[in-house]
């Protein structure tokens, strides 16, 4: 792994893990830790730690670079092996090059950038918010006003098979799609306050996550969108589909009394009534979505996930959490390990990059 922000990136080796311990001066005490709540109250440094209460090795971790800002909210690698990264409050499109040297790309009015992608010819897109436009920007580093929603929050983009870019807004839970400078329409409008994540599937339908009542949805046309998921919490921030079409996603937060399986019944179409995942008891939680469309809970989190990617080459997911600033690394049946501790609080945005995974923090 290697960091960014800060700055990490993934790989593997060390062993240092530290708990408090106290001894009397003259007369030893000793204390016998043997399962995973015992050794989690100490700090993994350069160790990990599974579900079992096993300490290995951990993947070895690299600063890549320090972004000298004060917070970094989206990360994407480009097909040149630089990685670009949206700040906050600064509204600095940075970028970053293997070998760590990091330049300012753009510079937006808007404060905040939440969300980027490359569209098929390279083309960066930026999305910022409040207030928030979406930009190109050229190879020059000029941004350019390439759709302007009138909205306040741009959370996401993601460009569709035929070129098209979505755009995932709030306050008022729209999505649009842009087909060329300054020609978007409104593609889905939903009863939700933010649409704060969006993806393509398998087949190149868009899905998206909401908030506040935590909904999955598949928008198959213009206004035509069933839900695929209620997961009974405030949002779903984050989509990564794998290659074979399952869905995973990440649940946070806790819904209102009046959001749930119900409302969503409302807002789905007939086809879309799926038994909703397990009830868990933590801050959030990453679901799976397989071809069964029935949307399971694979593990809960005491922490707020606030970042994570799919790794198709260790066939498990790298979710980066807030409060402590750990990755946990979770397999497709739930197993989890505590990965890494990095020197943050906050492991705030994520993505993939040849064989490393990037991570920003805050």
């Amino acid at each position: 792994m290697r960091m960014l922000g800060a700055m990490v990136s993934i790989r593997s080796l060390g062993l240092l893990f530290g708990l408090p311990l106290l001894a009397h001066a003259t007369k030893p005490q000793h204390a016998i830790w043997q399962n995973y709540s015992d050794l989690a109250a100490g700090k993994c440094r350069s160790v990990s730690l599974t579900e079992d209460g096993v300490l290995a090795a951990a993947p070895a971790t690299a600063s890549l670079a320090d972004l000298g800002v004060e917070e970094a909210w989206s990360v994407l690698a480009q097909p040149n092996g630089n990685i670009l990264v949206g700040s906050a409050p600064e509204g600095e499109l940075l970028q970053v090059t293997p070998d760590g040297a990091v330049k300012t790309l753009a510079k937006f009015t808007e404060s905040h950038l939440y969300a980027m992608a490359l569209g098929a010819q390279g083309e960066i897109y930026v999305g910022t918010s409040p207030d928030g436009k979406v930009y190109v920007v050229g190879a020059d580093g000029k941004p350019v006003v390439y759709f302007e929603p009138k909205e306040k929050y741009i959370w996401a983009l993601a460009v569709g098979p035929d070129g098209a870019l979505y755009v995932g807004t709030g306050t008022k839970g729209k999505i649009y799609r842009v087909t060329a400078k300054g020609q978007g329409e409104l593609w889905y409008a939903s009863n939700e306050t933010h649409i704060r994540s969006l993806a393509l599937d398998k087949n190149g339908a868009l899905l998206a996550g909401s908030a506040e009542s935590g909904y999955l949805y598949r928008i198959s046309a213009k206004d035509q969108a069933i839900v695929l998921a209620a997961t009974g919490r405030e949002e779903v921030n984050q989509i990564r589909v794998r290659a074979d079409g399952t869905i995973y996603f990440t649940g946070t937060g806790t819904a209102k009394e009046t959001s749930g399986v119900d409302t969503a019944k409302k807002a789905a179409t007939s086809d879309s009534a799926t038994p909703p995942p397990k009830p868990d008891t933590g801050v959030s939680g990453l679901y799976r979505l397989d071809a069964t469309l029935y949307p399971e809970l694979i593990w809960p989190s005491k922490d707020t996930i606030l970042s994570f990617v799919w790794n198709e080459q260790d066939n498990s997911a790298l979710a980066g959490t807030g409060t402590d600033g750990y990755t946990y690394e979770i397999t497709p049946h739930g197993e989890a390990t505590r990965l890494c501790k990095i020197d943050s609080d906050s492991v705030t945005a994520m993505a993939s990059a040849g064989g490393d995974t990037i991570l920003a923090t805050s």
